[in-house]
């Protein structure tokens, strides 16, 4: 017995063969979302391509975190890409605005650089993921993960 035969609406919709391409269109995705809402989410949604993409990103990132002017504008231009695509690539792959996984990616390279210790205090750790002003990154540090770097460095 097929999978269809168990759907009345499906077999309905597969064997009727007067659709036009838009019409047969709109009914496989009918068809697909009754499919995932009967049967579960099954599909899968992970883009090998999105995460290649996301990978290039960071590395791109890495090399200039130490920046304290990057912008999103700055890594649009070395990925290719315009300000709006950018910003819209990258929320689509990550769920923030390319301001905020630039600040994200400093704050865990900062608490990385603070775990392992090789820099002797949190000035130079915050000078080295390119932020000027330490009290802003000590703000924005415990903000993310609930401790002072300092707390961090001694530990």
């Amino acid at each position: 017995m097929s999978p269809a035969a168990d759907y009345p609406i499906l077999l309905h919709l597969i064997t009727d063969t007067s659709w036009s391409c838009r019409t047969y269109l709109v009914r496989t995705a009918r068809v697909c979302q009754v499919l995932q809402n009967q049967m579960g989410n099954t599909f899968n949604t992970s883009k090998p391509y999105q995460q290649q993409w996301l990978e290039e990103l960071t590395s791109v990132l890495m090399q200039s975190i130490h920046d304290p002017n990057l912008r999103a504008e700055d890594l649009a231009s070395q990925m290719y890409l315009s300000r709006s695509q950018f910003h819209r690539r990258v929320f689509a792959c990550t769920g923030m605005s390319p301001g905020n996984y630039i600040r994200e990616m400093r704050l865990l390279e900062s608490k990385r650089l603070l775990e392992l210790g090789p820099l002797p205090t949190v000035k130079e750790v915050a000078c080295r993921v390119g932020y000027r002003r330490l009290d802003y990154f000590a703000k924005i540090f415990r903000e993310r993960f609930g401790v002072l770097p300092s707390v961090v460095l001694r530990s």
